[in-house]
């Protein structure tokens, strides 16, 4: 469950980040000069989007494959009595299609 929350916690993080770039590149467009401060300003901010998303990814990622562990415990332990029993095969959808 943390990692869950860990998740929307960067999620969140990542959005706020987009936000700001978006109000910066909006201030930019009605300005129509950029400064030394306006590009490091952008610099920076593009800098730390790719950092949160970055961050972001790798949350996913391990909530992803702690998700799939828990499926395949619970997937087990359905179909058989012990535990230790290795995870079926992921299930094709593609004789449906």
């Amino acid at each position: 469950m943390s990692k869950l929350v860990e998740a929307e916690m960067d999620g969140a993080a990542a959005a706020k980040q987009v936000m700001a770039l978006k109000d910066t590149i909006g201030k930019l467009k009605t300005e129509k000069q950029m400064t030394c401060t306006d590009i490091n300003t952008l610099t920076r901010q593009k800098e730390l989007l790719l950092q949160k998303l970055s961050t972001f990814e790798e949350t996913n990622r391990t909530l992803r494959d702690l998700l799939k562990d828990q499926h395949c415990k619970e997937v087990s332990s359905r179909l058989t009595s012990t535990p230790s029993t290795t995870c079926p095969p992921p299930l094709s959808l593609s004789h449906l299609l």
